[in-house]
């Protein structure tokens, strides 16, 4: 196999894999959407989805969301939230 083919054939290989991380995640960014849009409470549903399907820090999930909310606050309500739920065996 000469240098250029061995080349040929690496780059192929990643890119093959790089469509299947890219595939993967936009399942993976689908499914989060699903379960977040499930959520009753429209806050606690703007949080997760600016929070972990955004992937914003929470600091900026709060200054997004406005209203005087803090990283701290919403931190709080969404860990309440789940504990909330996982009291009740409810999964949204």
């Amino acid at each position: 196999m000469t240098d250029k083919t061995a080349l040929a054939a690496e780059i192929a290989d990643a890119k093959t894999a790089m469509e299947n991380r890219i595939k993967k995640s936009v399942r993976e960014y689908a499914r989060l959407y699903r379960v977040t849009a499930r959520v009753e409470d429209p806050l606690i549903r703007d949080i997760l989805k600016l929070h972990f399907v955004d992937g914003l820090t929470w600091r900026g999930t709060a200054e997004k969301l406005g209203g005087g909310n803090t990283a701290d606050g919403i931190r709080m309500a969404v860990k309440r939230w789940m504990r909330n739920k996982k009291q009740q065996g409810r999964p949204d």
